[in-house]
C-alpha cells in the first residue's frame, strides 16, 4: 500500500488537500511524503522500539552536503 501511488490510502499532496481533514489522512500524508513511520509521534522525540530510548528528532529538507558547514564524513564498512 505505502509504495503503490494508485492505492486509495496513498496520499500525495494533491490527494491530501482534496480529502477530508482527519488525523488519519494527516498521518498517511506524513508517511508517504516524508517517510514518517509508526514510531513518529510528532512530539520532537523518537523512541527506539527495542530499547525504548528516546532521542531528539528533527525534520529538515534535503540539501547538498557541501552546503552543510563543518560536516564530517565517516566511512562505514557494512558486512552482510
Amino acid at each position: 500500500m505505502q509504495d503503490d501511488a494508485e492505492h486509495l490510502a496513498h496520499l500525495s499532496a494533491a490527494r491530501y488537500l482534496a480529502g477530508p481533514d482527519t488525523a488519519l489522512n494527516a498521518r498517511l500524508f506524513l508517511w508517504h511524503a516524508l517517510g514518517l513511520n509508526q514510531y513518529f509521534v510528532g512530539d520532537g522525540w523518537s523512541t527506539d522500539p527495542l530499547t525504548m530510548e528516546r532521542v531528539e528528532e528533527y525534520l529538515t529538507g534535503n540539501v547538498p552536503l557541501a552546503t552543510v558547514a563543518e560536516h564530517r564524513l565517516i566511512d562505514l564498512h557494512v558486512v552482510a
